[in-house]
């Protein structure tokens, strides 16, 4: 899992080469990547088929969902309001039965 925080700043350099900074965001949000799980797809072991589903659920990057960090007491304000930033999710065989998922993306989203 990797966490980033992103802010959203303006700079400007002027003529002089003075640079000048405005901070748009007080705050972070946040971005979360997961990679490289390993899923079973059997009748008894349903990895593949429950990830597929969330994700043709919330539509790709259409719809949002609750996030909870794993490392909750690092930073504040958990759960985190997130969606998808790809409609695409990429699935490759290993073997039979044996997926792997390359990257899940999301990041935290407001209204």
């Amino acid at each position: 899992m990797t966490r980033s925080a992103q802010f959203f700043t303006k700079p400007q350099l002027s003529s002089s080469g003075k640079r000048t900074v405005a901070g748009l965001r007080s705050t972070p949000l946040y971005k979360w990547r997961l990679k490289n799980g390993v899923l079973q797809a059997a009748d008894t072991i349903q990895d593949l088929q429950e990830i597929e589903g969330f994700i043709n659920t919330l539509q790709g990057a259409y719809s949002s969902f609750y996030w909870t960090d794993p490392e909750q007491e690092s930073i504040a304000g958990n759960p985190f309001l997130v969606a998808f930033t790809n409609d695409a999710i990429e699935l490759q065989q290993l073997s039979y039965q044996i997926w792997q998922v390359g990257e899940l993306a999301f990041q935290q989203v407001t209204f």
